[in-house]
């Protein structure tokens, strides 16, 4: 990677879909935060090597499984920044349940249109009902606003044949039935076993409207940081 931004920038700038300026800028927030420590057992990867493969991995959408041949590190470590086990897990729905009060929550789930250039020969198949050509971007947002997931679909495919590692069911405070870890989105979202939503229906009972503020406060997270993206890099 760095002899490719300094050899030939602009095809630098086709991989992380970022001029070099910006991605220098990136680097030098992050990289504080990237260094590990060199130990006995092995050399700890190149802070650089990090964030050029996390943002090939959000532009492109490869999953890590492949991409452990092409950058020479195996999908375990390409994929250690997510939460991966049910401690880790429980952590996350301890942060919410501290800041958000709603228990057994573990992020909320989100997207957002990012305006595009419409693509050559693409009809109106980027365009969207805002009016303007787009793709979507769909995330998984901790509580306290950071993003956690962008592959939804590699994300989604683990929640569904269990290897994701929600912590088991837990009841909740002052509650004796199990009830499952799970993340919250809007009506744009199938409820299931592990994602919860807003009652749709418009005829609410007290409980019903209680249960939807709770869930709308709880899921204000990914809003705010959708809405910290946009301000931050100036995108629709």
């Amino acid at each position: 990677m760095v002899e490719l931004k300094g050899e030939d920038p602009e095809t630098f700038k086709k991989f992380p879909r970022l001029p070099t300026e910006m991605y220098d800028e990136i680097f030098g927030r992050v990289r504080h935060r990237l260094v590990k420590q060199h130990t006995w057992y092995r050399e700890p990867l190149d802070p650089g090597l990090k964030l050029a493969a996390t943002l090939r991995h959000l532009v492109s959408g490869v999953k890590y499984s492949d991409m452990q041949y092409s950058w020479r590190v195996s999908e375990n470590t390409l994929s250690v920044v997510p939460p991966s086990t049910p401690e880790e897990w429980r952590q996350l729905a301890d942060g919410i349940l501290k800041n958000w009060n709603f228990p057994n929550y573990v992020a909320a789930i989100d997207g957002k249109h990012i305006a595009i250039r419409k693509p050559v020969s693409s009809g109106s198949l980027y365009y969207n009902y805002k009016g303007f050509f787009s793709i979507i971007l769909l995330a998984i947002v901790y509580s306290d606003y950071k993003f956690v997931w962008c592959d939804l679909r590699e994300f989604l495919e683990m929640v569904q044949d269990g290897s994701i590692g929600f912590q088991d069911p837990q009841p909740f405070p002052n509650e004796t039935v199990d009830m499952p870890y799970f993340l919250v989105g809007d009506d744009a979202f199938s409820l299931s076993e592990n994602m919860q939503k807003p009652y749709g229906h418009r005829v609410l009972t007290r409980d019903e409207i209680i249960l939807n503020y709770r869930l709308s406060r709880a899921r204000r997270v990914s809003e705010n940081a959708f809405g910290n993206l946009a301000n931050r890099f100036q995108v629709q």
